[in-house]
């Protein structure tokens, strides 16, 4: 049938590093965001390094996408103009792996060289699995 959309297909999280029953995906381009959200748990403020457990990308086109969790009231958020660069590390503390993740609007930030950090450029995809116990970043530097 000409110009008929395609059937819905179910998505399953190819490639997901951890094997578990219940894990939740997204993904979604770095490619032109002028606005970043990155949310926390309520926790310790003083604490600059706590686990990231949700993005809200803002495009220049006014599009959306959400990364994770966002929990209403209870997340604490960092809000990013025109980010440049993401920073991530991964940490694991009492069985629980997560992602500690910064977002900045210049190339490079002595902030985060060196002990695990890892910087990218705000171009390609990233890739988002979680579930109670992990949060997983995948980052694909190839236009989509």
């Amino acid at each position: 049938m000409a110009g008929a959309e395609p059937a819905l297909e179910a998505l399953k999280p190819l490639g997901c590093p951890v094997h578990r029953n219940s894990v939740y995906y997204s993904h979604a381009s770095l490619e032109c965001v002028n606005n970043v959200q990155c949310f926390h748990d309520s926790g310790d403020e003083e604490q600059p390094n706590r686990w990231c457990i949700g993005i809200l990308l803002e495009y220049s086109n006014r599009r959306r996408a959400a990364l994770g969790q966002r929990r209403i009231g209870a997340s604490q958020c960092i809000q990013v103009i025109d980010p440049t660069m993401m920073h991530m590390k991964r940490v694991a503390v009492s069985g629980l792996l997560g992602v500690v993740v910064h977002f900045t609007n210049s190339d490079k930030s002595k902030q985060f060289d060196g002990s695990g950090w890892e910087d990218v450029e705000m171009k390609g995809e990233i890739t988002w699995w979680f579930d109670h116990g992990f949060v997983e970043i995948s980052c694909s530097q190839e236009s989509g």
